[in-house]
């Protein structure tokens, strides 16, 4: 265990703990929910402004965090590794299509089996990180069911991996598949 002794000897500092722990150097955060989603960075551009879609693309920076959205329209912080689907109706038609078809048996079936539901939550968070409300909705089940039922035995079991680990029930928490990260 090497980044406990780094701990130690102050070379890193920690936030979370055992399995939601992560560690940071000294004097740099993770970014936070707050930041990424805050009502002044994402909202105020796409709602107020009423801008066509393909400029939903302009850079955007709050609390030092750049801020915009790739081809597909997810988020693209460049705090990530990743893009993040935040909204359903920012993303393309098609990335839409293809998540609601991945959702399908989940979202016509109250009584799917455990496994075919987590593997539909594998898919679904392939390639970006999707937050909870986003895949409640996909998925026809609320946040809370999800988190207990689905998304902590898939984080336990170190499949998937949250955007947020420093704040783990976050409204605005998002979940990729550990594997994506890694390939790097």
């Amino acid at each position: 265990m090497a980044f406990p002794r780094l701990e130690n000897k102050g070379f890193l500092v920690s936030s979370g703990e055992k399995r939601n722990k992560s560690y940071t150097l000294p004097g740099m955060s993770l970014p936070s929910p707050e930041e990424l989603f805050s009502a002044g960075t994402i909202n105020n551009i796409n709602n107020k402004l009423d801008l066509p879609h393909k400029e939903s693309s302009l850079p955007h920076s709050y609390s030092g965090i750049q801020i915009h959205r790739d081809e597909l329209g997810r988020l693209a912080p460049s705090s990530f590794s990743l893009p993040f689907i935040d909204d359903l109706k920012y993303i393309t038609s098609d990335l839409r299509e293809k998540l609601r078809e991945i959702a399908k048996p989940a979202y016509e079936n109250r009584r799917l089996d455990l496994e075919q539901m987590q593997s539909i939550i594998m898919k679904l968070c392939q390639s970006h990180y999707i937050r909870i409300d986003v895949l409640g909705i996909l998925l026809n089940r609320s946040a809370k069911n999800l988190r207990q039922r689905h998304i902590k035995p898939l984080l336990n079991k170190q499949n998937l991996m949250m955007a947020f680990p420093q704040t783990p029930n976050h409204p605005n928490q998002g979940y990729t598949v550990k594997d994506v990260l890694q390939k790097d």
